[in-house]
C-alpha cells in the first residue's frame, strides 16, 4: 500500500494533514498492511515543524518514508514513482491537500484508489495565489479530480468535508467519513489528579499554524476590546508561521505587549500546560476539515468558542463543549460572554466533563478501523469488472435492535456498515442506506427485521461518534 501525502511530519512545515496522514499510516500497518508513504523532500536545516505549533508526533517506524520534489515538483515525483512501481501497487490512499496527486492516472485499472480530503480549498486558492493560478487550482481540485476519480471512494475527515466534496467539487462515487482521533483525555479533578480551576486569570489560549486562512488577527484585534471590559485578561497565541511577522507589530501597535503573548511553536507537553492553565480556547479559521486543535483543548476538559465555520460546526458542540458565532460575529463580544459563564464554576466544570467525553470519543486506533473497512470495500470494488452501476447515497441509517435473530456473526453486512452494543442496547449503523431501504437491507445481509427496535437517519454526530446510539427509541 502507498500513502501520497503532500507532506510528511518531519517537513518543517507539517501540521494536522501531516498528523492525520502518519498516525493513519501506522494504524493501517497494525491491520497488516506493509506502507510505503511518499511525501516532498525538504531542506534537513530548517527546523522539524516550524510551521505548525508544534512538531507532529514521530513518524511510526514501521511504515517506509520516501521524499523526492519540492513544493510542486513533489506531483510529478509522485506521478513517476507510482508508474515505475505499479506492477507491486495494490492500494493508494492518495491525500488531498487542495490539489490530489490524480493517482488513477499512474497505477493499474485494478489497483484500489482512496481520495483522503480534508476540506474544500475553493476558497482559499484565491487568498495564496493570484487570479490566473487560482483558478488553475479551483479546476484541478474540481473539474479535472472528477473527470479522473470518477465514482471511486472518498474519505472525508468531517461531515461538513463530505457535504462540501458532494454540492461544491460534486464527488461522483461514495463519501465515507473517517474522523481525527484525538490526545488522550485528562483526568477530571473527581480524580484527585485534575483541576477545573486553571489560571485565576482569565486567559484565553489559540493553538493554529500562523497562515491567512487562520485569521489569528482577528483574535489579536478581539483582545483590545476585551481589554477595556477585563483589564486582567491575558490571550496566548501558540504557533508559528508567515502571519507571525504581521502579528508582531499588531501586538505593538495596540499596545497589547502585556495582554497577548506570542508564544510560538511549543512542545506537546507545553501546549497542554497551556491549555490547562487556560479558561477558553478559540479558533478564528475561515473553514477547516475539522479541527483539531479543538479536540486538544476537548481533551484538557477546556471549551472552544470558533466560528460557524466548516469543520469546526462539526467538532465543537454548541452548548456542550464551547460555542459557535455567525462568521463576522463582534469575537471580542463572544469571548467575553463565554469568559462571564466560565466565571462560574458549576458551569464550567459541567463544560469540561462534556468536553472529555467528546474526546474520548475519538480515537486513532478507531479511526484506523473505519479507515481499513473503507480499503477494503474499495478493494472489492477496483477487483470487480465493469463500472460501478450501484446508486450512490450519502444517507445513513441508525438503528436499534433487541436481542432477537441470528447472531451478529451470521450477519453480512457490508464492510463499512458499523455494529455495537450501548447500555445493552444493539445498534447498527447502516452506511448509504435510507429509512425506506433499512429492511430490505436487513433481510439481505441475515438481520431478522423483526428484530428492529427504532431507526432514524443518522446526525453528522452519530457520523462521527465511536458510539453513535444515544437515544433511538420511539423514532421508528
Amino acid at each position: 500500500m502507498v500513502v501520497a501525502n503532500w507532506r510528511d511530519g518531519a517537513h518543517p512545515d507539517a501540521g494536522g494533514a501531516e498528523v492525520y496522514a502518519e498516525r493513519l499510516a501506522g494504524e493501517l500497518v497494525e491491520h497488516g498492511y506493509r506502507v510505503t508513504f511518499v511525501s516532498a523532500a525538504h531542506d534537513p536545516r530548517r527546523p522539524v515543524g516550524t510551521g505548525g505549533h508544534r512538531a507532529p508526533a514521530a513518524e511510526p517506524t514501521a511504515v517506509e518514508h520516501l521524499r523526492g520534489g519540492g513544493r510542486w515538483s513533489v506531483y510529478p515525483w509522485v506521478a513517476a514513482w507510482l508508474l515505475r512501481h505499479r506492477g507491486d501497487i495494490d492500494v493508494v490512499v492518495d491525500c488531498q491537500n487542495g490539489i490530489p496527486f490524480f493517482a488513477p492516472l499512474w497505477v493499474r485499472r485494478r489497483t484500489a484508489v482512496v481520495c483522503v480530503v480534508h476540506h474544500v480549498h475553493t476558497e482559499q486558492f484565491g487568498l495564496h495565489f493570484p487570479a490566473p493560478v487560482a483558478a488553475v487550482g479551483r479546476w484541478l481540485e474540481g473539474p479535472a479530480t472528477r473527470w479522473v476519480y470518477g465514482r471511486r471512494v472518498a474519505v472525508a475527515v468531517s461531515p461538513s468535508t463530505a457535504r462540501g466534496l458532494r454540492d461544491r467539487l460534486q464527488w461522483r462515487g461514495p463519501i465515507h467519513v473517517v474522523p481525527n482521533g484525538a490526545p488522550d483525555v485528562a483526568p477530571g479533578p473527581q480524580s484527585g489528579t485534575g483541576s477545573e480551576v486553571g489560571s485565576t486569570t482569565p486567559t484565553v489560549v489559540s493553538v493554529a499554524r500562523l497562515v491567512v486562512h487562520k485569521r489569528v488577527q482577528l483574535l489579536v484585534a478581539a483582545a483590545a476590546g476585551l481589554a477595556r471590559r477585563r483589564p486582567d485578561v491575558r490571550v496566548e497565541i501558540i504557533g508559528a508561521g508567515p502571519e507571525l511577522a504581521r502579528l508582531e507589530p499588531m501586538v505593538a501597535d495596540l499596545g497589547l505587549a502585556d495582554v497577548v503573548t506570542l508564544a510560538g511553536r511549543r512542545s506537546d507537553d507545553e501546549v497542554r500546560a497551556s491549555l490547562d492553565r487556560s479558561w477558553l480556547a478559540v479558533a478564528t479559521t475561515r473553514g477547516e476539515g475539522w479541527g483539531l486543535s479543538v479536540l486538544e483543548a476537548a481533551a484538557r476538559g477546556r471549551p472552544t468558542l470558533a466560528f460557524d465555520v466548516d469543520g469546526l460546526r462539526d467538532a465543537v458542540r454548541t452548548g456542550r463543549t464551547g460555542w459557535l458565532i455567525p462568521d463576522g460575529a463582534p469575537l471580542d463580544e463572544a469571548i467575553d460572554d463565554a469568559l462571564t459563564e466560565l466565571a462560574d464554576p458549576t458551569i464550567r466544570a459541567n463544560l469540561a466533563t462534556e468536553c472529555r467525553r467528546w474526546a474520548a470519543e475519538f480515537s486513532w486506533p478507531g479511526s484506523g478501523r473505519r479507515l481499513a473497512s473503507v480499503i477494503c470495500a474499495a478493494t472489492a470494488a477496483a477487483a470487480r469488472s465493469g463500472p460501478e452501476r450501484r446508486r450512490v447515497v450519502d444517507d445513513a441509517t441508525l438503528v436499534e435492535l433487541d436481542r432477537s435473530g441470528a447472531p451478529p456473526s451470521r450477519w453480512q453486512l457490508r464492510v463499512t456498515d458499523r455494529f455495537g452494543v450501548w447500555e445493552s442496547r444493539p445498534w447498527l449503523l447502516l452506511t448509504g442506506c435510507t429509512t425506506a431501504e433499512v429492511r430490505p437491507v436487513l433481510a439481505r445481509s441475515g438481520v431478522a427485521v423483526e428484530a428492529v427496535v427504532a431507526m432514524r437517519p443518522a446526525t453528522p454526530e452519530d457520523l462521527l461518534r465511536a458510539v453513535p446510539l444515544r437515544s433511538v427509541v420511539g423514532q421508528r
